[in-house]
């Protein structure tokens, strides 16, 4: 792929749209974005694996460069802190943790990684509740990647 340069930055476009389209299962464990859900994705100069039985949506990325990930969820359920965490390769880059509880679902949170991804890698994106109370993605919940430079 040719990379258009403004100095030494790369120009190329590069990003990625992941929607689920229903709500992902109940769980107090690590719940993986993607997971048990159907999606809806766009995507140029990256490739989306979707996969609803085991890995849930992984993006990968065509080109290296600084990249912004942004995961909006919507979740319902919980009854306390829930740890939201952006993936690459796996290995956690971000993490962040909100609190919730089923009295007011369901709710949005969002949180934001910039950092260099390389062509190859794969973003993931994964929360986890409390422990003790089911916490769930729902219908609507996103996660992008976008390559700024």
């Amino acid at each position: 792929v040719d990379d258009l340069q403004f100095g030494t930055a790369g120009l190329t476009p590069a990003y990625a749209w992941v929607s689920l389209n229903d709500d992902g299962t109940l769980g107090t464990s690590e719940l993986i974005f993607g997971k048990d859900s159907a999606v809806t994705s766009t995507a140029y100069n990256m490739t989306v694996v979707h996969d609803t039985s085991t890995n849930g949506t992984r993006i990968f990325a065509e080109l290296d460069g600084v990249y912004k990930v942004q995961q909006l969820a919507t979740i319902q359920g919980g009854s306390g802190t829930t740890t939201f965490k952006l993936k690459v390769d796996g290995s956690d880059v971000h993490t962040k943790d909100f609190f919730v509880h089923g009295a007011v679902d369901p709710v949005d949170r969002s949180h934001i990684y910039v950092g260099t991804i390389n062509s190859g890698s794969y973003v993931s994106a994964t929360l986890t509740g409390d422990g003790v109370d089911n916490t769930s993605y729902e219908d609507g919940s996103i996660l992008m990647v976008e390559r700024l430079s």
